[in-house]
C-alpha cells in the first residue's frame, strides 16, 4: 500500500488484496471506520472548509477518486492508481456478500435507494441488507436515524448525501455508529440503481467520468467549472 500526502490528506493507493485486507481487518476492529474518495471537487471544498479538510485527515482511508488526484501526486513524483468509488463500493458489497457482512444504506431519493437494494440483491444474491433509508431528513432526525442503523445490526454503512454533507454526517456519529465501516459514497446509488448511467469505458480510461457527468446534466457546469479552475490553480501552484 502506498500512501501520498496531498495538500495535508492521506491518500492510500492499494491493489485488490490489499484493498480486501484493510476491509477485513476494519469488520474485525473495534470502532467506526471511516472510508472517503476525495476527487478534485471535494479537494477544493477542503481547501476551502477547514472542517471539512480534518475531516479528511481523520479518515482511516482516503482513497483516489479521480484523475485530478493522481496527477497531483505524479506532480510530486508518487504514482498513485486511481480508485473510483463506485469499484470501491462494488468491491466491499462482494466481500460482504461472500462472508456475510449486513449492509445498510442511507441516502438518495427514496424511489432510487429502494430500487438500488432490488438491483444488488439481483447482483449479490446472498447479501444480507440491514436496512435502508432516504437521504431526506432534518437534523432533528438524524439521532432517530443513528438508532434505527445500529439496531439493525449492519456491519457496513454506505451513505450517498454527496459531499461534503455525507463526510461530515459520518464524522459526526462515528463515535456512536456499531458499524464497522461507513463509506461516504457520493452519486454511487444513483448509478447502481439505474437512474443514471456511468461514463463509458474510454471516459474512464481517460480520467474524463467528470465530464461524462456533465454532459448527463449539463448543469452541473456551473457548479463544477468554477472548481475546475480553482482545482487548476492549486494543481499549477503545487510540485
Amino acid at each position: 500500500m502506498l500512501n501520498v500526502d496531498i495538500l495535508g490528506i492521506k491518500f492510500s493507493s492499494l491493489d485488490d488484496d490489499e484493498f480486501k485486507k484493510l476491509v477485513l481487518s476494519f469488520i474485525e476492529s473495534n470502532k467506526c471506520n471511516t472510508i472517503f474518495t476525495p476527487n478534485a471537487e471535494m479537494l477544493v471544498m477542503a481547501n476551502e472548509n477547514p472542517e471539512f479538510k480534518k475531516v479528511l485527515y481523520e479518515s482511516d482511508l482516503n482513497i483516489p477518486d479521480g484523475i485530478g488526484i493522481a496527477l497531483l501526486a505524479k506532480r510530486k513524483g508518487r504514482v498513485i492508481k486511481r480508485f473510483p468509488g463506485i469499484e470501491a463500493m462494488e468491491k466491499i458489497l462482494s466481500l460482504a456478500e461472500i462472508y456475510g457482512f449486513p449492509i445498510f444504506f442511507l441516502g438518495a431519493k427514496e424511489e432510487v435507494v429502494e430500487k438500488l437494494v432490488e438491483n444488488v440483491k439481483l447482483k449479490y444474491p446472498k447479501l444480507l441488507v440491514a436496512g435502508f433509508r432516504n437521504g431526506y431528513f432534518s437534523d432533528e432526525e438524524e439521532k432517530k436515524i443513528i438508532k434505527m442503523i445500529n439496531e439493525s445490526g449492519a456491519k457496513i454503512l454506505f451513505v450517498a448525501l454527496g459531499a461534503p454533507k455525507q463526510e461530515l454526517f459520518i464524522n459526526k456519529y462515528k463515535g456512536v455508529l456499531k458499524v464497522k465501516i461507513a463509506m461516504g459514497v457520493g452519486g454511487s446509488f444513483d448509478i447502481l440503481s439505474g437512474v443514471k448511467r456511468r461514463a463509458p469505458w474510454m471516459f474512464r480510461k481517460l480520467g474524463l467520468e467528470w465530464f461524462y457527468r456533465i454532459l448527463q446534466e449539463p448543469k452541473r457546469i456551473f457548479v463544477r467549472f468554477p472548481r475546475l479552475v480553482k482545482f487548476l490553480s492549486i494543481y499549477t501552484r503545487n510540485v
